[in-house]
């Protein structure tokens, strides 16, 4: 599961880079309390950090770094984006499972 997540960021990173001309830079903003990791954004460690955005990617990166971590949030428009609600999936601690 954590080689996924870190593929999943090389391949944010990688594709920010690609879009990012030279005056472009990703700032890290250092922050006592790291971000709480539930993809949502919300939590107040990524207030401290500038949104940049990658626009005909329309990708919008905030970075926030630790003591010893950093952090970066991703954020992007999904058309396909659905969940289906009702409790229609369960996490049983190693995979998800359908209750349909």
């Amino acid at each position: 599961m954590a080689a996924k997540r870190v593929l999943m960021l090389v391949a944010v990173i990688a594709a920010a880079g690609l879009a990012l001309g030279q005056d472009d830079v990703l700032t890290a903003v250092q922050v006592d309390t790291p971000p709480v990791l539930d993809g949502s954004g919300a939590d107040p460690a990524w207030a401290a950090a500038k949104a940049h955005e990658i626009g005909y990617l329309k990708l919008k990166l905030k970075a926030v770094y630790t003591g010893n971590d950093i952090y970066i949030l991703a954020t992007w428009p999904d058309k396909t984006f659905s969940i289906v609600r009702g409790g229609s999936w369960l996490w049983e601690g190693k995979t998800w499972k359908s209750t349909k």
